[in-house]
């Protein structure tokens, strides 16, 4: 014989049944209104780690987007490391000559911004220090204890003053004016690559985003209907 609950249990009973599906209708409620998934991928450029963070992008689109900044990124590390073979490479061995050549097209776009922020800066911002870097071996991926630099070779790269007014630009062609021309982009390139990358999102149809190199950043839209933090 089925036990039967007294109508006042019963009642009661149908109570917290009912408040239980309404809880659990209302917490499926609060997770469609709840944040939108942000898809995070992270590897290595530019001898920095890399996070890409895009919110509101299904798994396929976003894996799809990573891998295209990422080889963005491979290839412009490449293309714009002055100490290793490539097209700086190439630039900084032709400037020094004074002889005008062909430019990379990979390269111009940092040589025209760079002359501009330059000029803006007063010469306080000079990516043609190059030779200076390298003499005093900031340029080196990891720190070597080793004595600084003669105080007649410092002094002899500083009387040369070498600048980005150096660097003639004349159509597709650069000319180098000083012999101690060496260009070093490493205190922009992140912040420039950074911003192709929120160009090419864009173009996949990203519209929040943030895009994180070592210390450099940059964050479009929201997190989620939050600001980024």
């Amino acid at each position: 014989m089925p036990y039967l609950l007294p109508r006042t249990a019963s009642r009661t009973a149908g109570v917290w049944a009912l408040g239980a599906t309404m809880l659990v209708f209302g917490l499926m409620l609060a997770g469609c209104r709840g944040e939108t998934p942000v898809t995070t991928t992270r590897f290595n450029a530019f001898g920095s780690q890399v996070d890409l963070s895009l919110v509101g992008v299904n798994p396929i689109q976003a894996e799809r987007a990573a891998a295209a900044i990422k080889q963005d990124f491979e290839f412009m590390h490449r293309a714009w490391h002055a100490w290793e073979p490539g097209p700086m490479g190439r630039i900084n061995q032709l400037l020094p000559k004074g002889e005008p050549f062909v430019a990379p097209p990979s390269v111009m776009p940092l040589v025209r911004l760079s002359q501009r922020y330059a000029e803006q800066s007063g010469g306080l911002f000079n990516p043609a220090i190059g030779h200076l870097v390298d003499l005093w071996g900031f340029h080196a991926d990891t720190t070597e204890c080793q004595p600084p630099p003669s105080r007649r070779s410092v002094e002899r790269l500083v009387k040369a003053n070498p600048q980005m007014s150096d660097v003639r630009i004349q159509g597709l062609e650069l000319q180098g004016a000083n012999s101690a021309l060496k260009l070093d982009f490493g205190a922009i390139a992140k912040g420039y690559a950074i911003d192709l990358a929120i160009e090419a999102l864009r173009a996949f149809g990203v519209r929040h985003a943030l895009v994180q190199i070592g210390g450099d950043l940059r964050a479009i839209g929201d997190r989620s209907g939050q600001p980024w933090r």
